[in-house]
């Protein structure tokens, strides 16, 4: 548990997630130690903080400025708690339909089996992940040009840490080496082990 500055309480899986759990904001600053002990986290206010695209840029825009979400809803941004906030949004309007945008986290390692990404106010538990690793963010366009993918702020646990990698390891696979045929090079080896031509 931990103890917001005003005396309430909450779990700890409720720190730095954007969300002001404590209702005086103590569970998302300083005393929280939300910059030093949760790396990955972003709210798109100032910046994509170290979080990366791949090929297609996703933009950043002010949540009041962003024209494809329905009239009647009451859309704000998470962070601010406000239409004034900044998301991130790959609009379908720029693209041919099915293109793909990516956006990706730095490299992470699970330091403790309490490792979560939370997105969208869900909470992922990555599990027992062994290694390092990275969240990619994939959207795609649909057939309605008033469309977007929005993505409004990232976070994760304490139990994760930044890797001192910037890169995850190449992945080697093993390679299995076949006994020599009896076929000549010239036939075609059957699952039975008869040669045809």
């Amino acid at each position: 548990m931990y103890q917001c500055a005003n005396g309430n309480c909450i779990h700890r899986n409720q720190l730095c997630d954007f969300t002001d759990d404590c209702g005086d904001r103590s569970d998302e600053g300083v005393g929280a130690k939300c910059d030093a002990s949760f790396p990955g986290r972003c709210s798109f206010e100032f910046g994509i903080c170290d979080w990366t695209f791949r090929d297609i840029r996703w933009r950043r825009q002010r949540s009041a400025r962003i024209s494809y979400i329905p009239p009647d809803s009451d859309f704000r941004d998470h962070t601010e708690n406000s239409v004034y906030g900044n998301a991130l949004k790959l609009p379908f309007s720029y693209y041919p339909r099915g293109t793909t945008a990516t956006f990706k986290s730095p490299v992470l390692l699970s330091s403790s089996s309490s490792c979560s990404f939370f997105y969208e106010r869900a909470h992922v538990n990555l599990g027992d992940i062994q290694g390092p690793f990275e969240i990619v963010i994939e959207g795609g366009t649909g057939s309605d040009k008033n469309g977007a993918w929005l993505i409004d702020d990232v976070s994760f646990s304490d139990g994760c840490t930044k890797s001192a990698n910037s890169t995850l390891p190449t992945l080697i696979t093993p390679t299995t080496v076949l006994p020599p045929s009896k076929c000549g090079s010239d036939h075609f080896v059957c699952k039975n082990g008869h040669c045809i031509d």
